[in-house]
């Protein structure tokens, strides 16, 4: 993605860490030139789905119920802060009447509100995709749930799952004159929810046509959002995000549903992330806790990478990441390169990655982070020269005095410190130093690629440690202490472990990789290895603060 210079002035305000409690109304937000739905901490919403519809076809998923420790797993092990319910169904094949979930959506909408997660309620189509069955049914589920919810800052309304068919530019006046009715049915009840429309089946072609239109009909983007699936190429995916946020009247967007395996098969969690576009997985339908196992599985595979909203959360980033003083001067250690970046001696405006150690000063590899709000800041020389970034084909520069021309940043921090930069507004993707030229390029995605991994060095004359290992938590498991044997490194086959066949046997916990795990049976609970074969090893980053030996008890 590359997008054109865009003049703006910043306007989030500070943020501190998420509290325990109801989160405050999602806002539409045109910081970066375009509008984005950002939380009340400034991220975006990130989740997974619930069937409470009875599945696609009718009847196919039972409801499940997620308990409170599922919810906080959801925020403090899995980095998400949004659940998105299909409450009820709409089709042909479904004998429910309007408003049979309304008690279960009580005690959800109480217990996500304790939890700290956003809840997005929406109407499901029981397979029969690309249609609306009944407006009045339509009608009457908003009459029920749009008022009873109004005064919850963390519910969202998404008007209908997949009300037609394909693509925006394939619907039809018919199809664009229903969201009319529905959006303005939902809020003549509930003024000032976040509204969600369209939730197209494909999200291709030009929506232009039907954007106008709703505007054209009272639809207002202060407040409302469309939403769209991902059953469509990525390239015509990105195509339609970007003609949308060409300028800053357009809708904002958010993906509510696309195909599991697209997040590690194609990057589609990455692709929305480089385009500040929120996301709701497609798993967990029926609070299946081996099913967010998957997700976690995928996304590491992917190497797709955020900064969680509860501060406790460890993956896939530091929940609450650590910023340098304002006025606290620093070298940037690139750990792929093994090197500091500097400006350029030969070209004096470029930015590489070759200088052996940090003296301190603009021409000897000294930054300053000026922090903008929530995770984001410009990075800038001493003497007020700022980082540029045009876009993901052109390296990065410094030059400009003025911070309002200034590239900004999403500073995520990974469990051993090290620091991911996210390119915001001119790019979307991180930060990466190129072999060979020692340029540094903002077009990545892969979290997990130490090209893109940099060290905060404030101390002149100091080289980072190495990175030793691949431990799976992202830092070292502590001695004294009890590490899991489910927990070897990452790095795949030949590097953390050897198995005799490609399959995990058991199929749990970490089921894309071929290490046999199954959960236990016994009082101890969790997880275990089992199938060992000889000639299988696993291998585990552990430090020993001793310089002795230390016995342990291995259980089996």
């Amino acid at each position: 993605m590359s997008r054109g210079w865009v003049l703006f002035v910043w306007t989030l305000m500070s943020i501190s860490a998420v509290a325990e409690g109801p989160r405050g109304r999602p806002v539409i937000d045109s910081t970066f030139g375009f509008n984005t739905i950002l939380t009340d901490l400034h991220t975006r919403l990130r989740g997974v789905s619930l069937s409470w519809d009875g599945g696609d076809p009718y009847g196919s998923q039972p409801k499940a119920i997620p308990t409170p420790a599922q919810l906080q797993r959801l925020s403090d092990t899995f980095g998400l802060n949004t659940i998105h319910l299909y409450l009820e169904g709409n089709a042909s094949q479904n004998p429910n009447p309007v408003g049979v979930n309304v008690s279960d959506a009580d005690a959800l909408v109480a217990a996500t509100r304790e939890a700290g997660l956003y809840l997005i309620l929406t109407i499901g189509c029981n397979g029969e995709n690309g249609s609306i069955y009944s407006m009045d049914f339509a009608r009457d589920f908003w009459s029920i749930y749009a008022p009873r919810y109004k005064d919850e800052s963390h519910v969202i309304y998404e008007a209908h799952n997949e009300p037609a068919l394909y693509t925006p530019s394939q619907w039809t006046v018919q199809d664009w004159n229903r969201q009319v009715e529905l959006y303005h049915h939902i809020r003549d009840r509930a003024p000032d929810s976040l509204i969600l429309l369209g939730s197209f089946m494909g999200f291709a072609g030009d929506p232009t046509y039907g954007i106008n239109l709703l505007e054209a009909n009272g639809v207002t983007w202060d407040n409302c959002a469309l939403a769209h699936h991902g059953y469509e190429s990525k390239a015509g995916i990105e195509s339609t995000i970007e003609s949308v946020q060409s300028g800053p009247n357009g809708p904002a967007l958010l993906n509510t549903e696309f195909w599991p395996g697209d997040t590690e098969g194609q990057g589609y969690n990455s692709m929305y992330e480089s385009h500040l576009n929120g996301w709701m997985q497609f798993q967990w339908l029926g609070a299946q806790d081996t099913e967010l196992d998957l997700f976690r599985a995928k996304i590491t595979q992917a190497g797709t990478i955020w900064t969680p909203d509860a501060p406790e959360a460890m993956w896939p980033a530091k929940g609450a990441p650590e910023f340098p003083n304002e006025s606290e001067e620093f070298g940037l250690y690139q750990r792929g390169a093994e090197r500091f970046v500097r400006v350029s001696p030969t070209n004096f405006s470029e930015l590489t990655a070759d200088l052996p150690l940090y003296t301190g000063g603009a021409t000897s590899g000294g930054f300053l982070f000026e922090r903008l709000g929530g995770p984001y800041g410009r990075l800038r020389l001493p003497g007020n020269a700022y980082v540029e970034v045009e876009g993901e084909s052109t390296s990065l520069t410094v030059g400009t005095a003025d911070p309002e021309q200034a590239a900004v940043f999403e500073w995520i921090q990974r469990p051993n410190g090290d620091v991911i930069l996210r390119s915001v507004a001119r790019s979307g993707h991180l930060v990466r130093w190129q072999p060979g030229t020692n340029q540094l390029y903002a077009d990545a995605d892969d979290g997990s690629d130490p090209a893109s991994h940099f060290v905060v060095v404030p101390t002149p004359g100091v080289v980072p440690d190495p990175v030793v290992g691949f431990p799976y938590h992202g830092v070292p498991a502590q001695l004294p202490g009890r590490w899991e044997a489910e927990d070897f490194d990452l790095g795949g086959v030949g590097v953390s472990y050897a198995d005799q066949d490609a399959s995990n046997n058991g199929g749990s916990y970490r089921p894309l990789e071929s290490v046999d795990i199954q959960p236990t049976s016994d009082q101890g609970s969790g997880f275990n290895v089992g199938w060992i074969e000889p000639n299988e090893w696993m291998s585990y980053t552990i430090e020993n603060p001793y310089e002795h030996a230390i016995s342990g008890v291995i259980r089996v």
